[in-house]
């Protein structure tokens, strides 16, 4: 189980950019996501948590009570772009 987490929305970005750096800081693992809005990144981040045998449950739930998500859409040039920052996972 996700113990406990931070969400970093960064909004849009153009797809060709350097990714940024984001120490991890109290964080042992970190997760991105990129789609065209908010809620697809979050999709693929979620997706690829799970993939990596994350144990995400109830992750989304929780991320939702505490974010409120962007409603822009990415363009074809700039994707939206998800972080997040967590600990525990892989129970």
């Amino acid at each position: 189980m996700i113990t406990d987490f931070v969400l970093l929305d960064l909004g849009l970005e153009e797809i060709t950019a350097e990714p940024k750096k984001h120490p991890l800081g109290r964080f042992e693992h970190w997760a991105a996501g990129w789609g065209t809005d908010a809620e697809s990144a979050l999709d693929s981040m979620l997706h690829h948590m799970d993939s990596l045998d994350y144990n995400i449950a109830g992750l989304e739930h929780r991320i939702k009570n505490t974010w409120n998500p962007s409603t822009v859409e990415g363009d074809g040039l700039q994707m939206y772009h998800l972080i997040l920052k967590f600990n525990g996972g892989r129970e």
